[in-house]
């Protein structure tokens, strides 16, 4: 086995352990074992990356309850959360530029003016 492989397996078997201990140590911290711990760990965007392409969107943690969709949900938040964030941003703000209430700077809507005879599309840009 050369040795990318293997850092690239070692690399995975030391985030899983990170995963496990730091849920092991939420369920021994948490005051009423009825309630579902959460565990908290800080991960590269990296080890984000392994995750969400690893996790399956269905399935079931030991609640029962499926909670693939919402996990891998958080995950493409922390990853691409404050890009797209600032991309609507910026949708909002030049559709509010141009008058659009709804939002949507999707592109000129050529032909829609009805108050104007003339054809925008036939004006250069």
């Amino acid at each position: 086995m050369n040795g990318q492989k293997l850092e690239s397996l070692m690399s995975w078997r030391d985030l899983r352990e990170r995963i496990w201990r730091a849920q092991m140590s939420a369920e021994l911290a948490t005051e009423d074992p009825a309630k579902p711990a959460e565990a908290e760990i800080e991960l590269s965007p990296e080890e984000y990356e392994q995750l969400l392409a690893i996790i399956p969107t269905t399935f079931r943690w030991g609640t029962g309850e499926d909670c693939g969709f919402s996990l891998k949900r958080r995950i493409a938040q922390e990853l691409w959360g404050a890009e797209e964030t600032e991309k609507h941003s910026l949708t909002l703000s030049i559709a509010a530029m141009f008058g659009k209430e709804d939002g949507d700077a999707s592109g000129p809507h050529y032909g829609t003016d009805e108050n104007s005879g003339a054809n925008p599309a036939t004006h250069a840009a």
